[in-house]
């Protein structure tokens, strides 16, 4: 479910990235990028976590897992997919000899 959740997420996000690139939204792209980073750290996983039994003995290890998912998982997938994205963008436009990575 999480990793469904996290796909679909991505895709999204491609999808969005390149309408934006249709029409000029000023820093469009990098709000979008923080606004998922905010809610695969903070919103996403409270929505995931389980139900505990006030009566019994709770662990904590499946809100850590969850959280940990998201985190890393999803906030790695965005990071990836700003990054890949905006080098494919400087390859099209043929301004990826003038970045200077080293």
């Amino acid at each position: 479910m999480i990793l469904s959740i996290i796909i679909l997420i991505s895709i999204s996000q491609i999808c969005l990235f390149v309408s934006m690139d249709s029409i000029y939204v000023k820093y469009g792209k990098t709000t979008l990028f923080l606004l998922i980073i905010i809610a695969y750290l903070f919103i996403l996983p409270s929505l995931f976590l389980p139900e505990y039994d006030p009566n019994g003995a709770n662990c904590g290890m499946p809100a850590l897992g969850i959280t940990l998912a998201f985190g890393v998982i999803g906030g790695g997938a965005t990071i990836l997919i700003h990054i890949i994205y905006h080098l494919i963008r400087k390859w099209m436009n043929g301004k990826l000899n003038d970045l200077n990575l080293f």
